[in-house]
């Protein structure tokens, strides 16, 4: 089966999903929950919507929805996976998993950023609202277009924005 362009993608997804706008927004209350109170984010207790967020900002700040979804769409997989930790959090913090959590940079995101914002949004409506992409169900794994891998038990399903999305080869 050829894998899903990025035109394709990007059609069934308009289709199926409208781009949040700022009025659909969490409002910051007085306590803003867009913060993350410690300077690096990976030493905080965190919830499973900052771990989501921190995920999809990281991994796929500046990318079209599509890819930002997709991501969050692999993290959810995992964790309903036996092969993976059982919560968000366990999944984006496992080891080496996600390369923004051993990078060396700061993992701390701009909060006042509108990057931030959305990718805090996206995995607010994952996580509290029931969102769900049943056309990327069976996605797990990712990569950069640019950096090669060898997963000979995955194939790919499809393209979006700089990422390559992977499912389990059946069979």
């Amino acid at each position: 089966m050829k894998p899903f362009s990025a035109l394709a993608a990007t059609a069934l997804f308009i289709l199926a999903i409208a781009e949040p706008v700022e009025a659909d927004y969490i409002q910051p209350h007085p306590e803003n929950p867009y913060a993350i109170d410690t300077q690096d984010a990976l030493t905080a207790t965190l919830t499973a919507v900052q771990c989501m967020a921190l995920n999809i900002y990281h991994e796929a700040r500046g990318e079209h929805l599509n890819g930002q979804y997709a991501v969050a769409m692999v993290t959810l997989n995992r964790v309903a996976s036996r092969h993976y930790p059982d919560s968000v959090c366990g999944v984006v913090l496992q080891s080496f998993q996600f390369s923004w959590t051993h990078d060396g940079r700061s993992d701390q995101p701009e909060v006042d950023s509108g990057q931030w914002r959305l990718a805090y949004n996206i995995a607010y409506r994952f996580m509290e609202g029931g969102f769900y992409v049943p056309w990327m169900a069976s996605l797990t794994h990712y990569h950069r277009h640019d950096i090669e891998v060898y997963w000979p038990r995955l194939r790919v399903v499809m393209h979006l924005g700089d990422h390559v999305f992977y499912e389990p080869r059946r069979g």
